[in-house]
């Protein structure tokens, strides 16, 4: 263990990822702070955990982004309200800790934004 590269992350020994490494990952926003996750997988599917929308009725969705501090080319953000958490999500002991976010609509797929494949 050492200090972390990024100091104020709770990354420890990470690495800068390159642009579109990830191109399914999804950052979700509450109140302008992210706080979660998540991948697209499908053009307006979004999959997190359910603890991370557990008590929450809207939540904004970042794609394709590297930095989201910044101003990128292929960056998407969306706002929505759909979310929904497994029936049977037990918050006691995570179990069905499952949840999917519908974007209000279809993500124009590119290099920076693409939703993981499914086998």
């Amino acid at each position: 263990m050492g200090a972390p590269k990024y100091p104020g992350s709770r990354i420890t020994n990470g690495e800068q990822a390159s642009r579109g490494q990830f191109p399914y990952q999804a950052a979700l926003y509450l109140d302008g702070r992210s706080f979660c996750g998540g991948s697209l997988i499908s053009t307006t599917w979004v999959l997190t955990a359910a603890h991370c929308t557990l008590g929450i009725d809207t939540v904004t969705v970042h794609l394709g982004a590297q930095n989201l501090n910044a101003v990128e080319a292929g960056k998407v953000t969306v706002a929505t309200r759909n979310l929904v958490s497994h029936a049977n999500y037990n918050p006691s002991n995570l179990n069905n800790d499952i949840s999917l976010i519908r974007l209000p609509s279809a993500v124009t797929l590119n290099g920076q934004c693409l939703h993981q494949p499914l086998s």
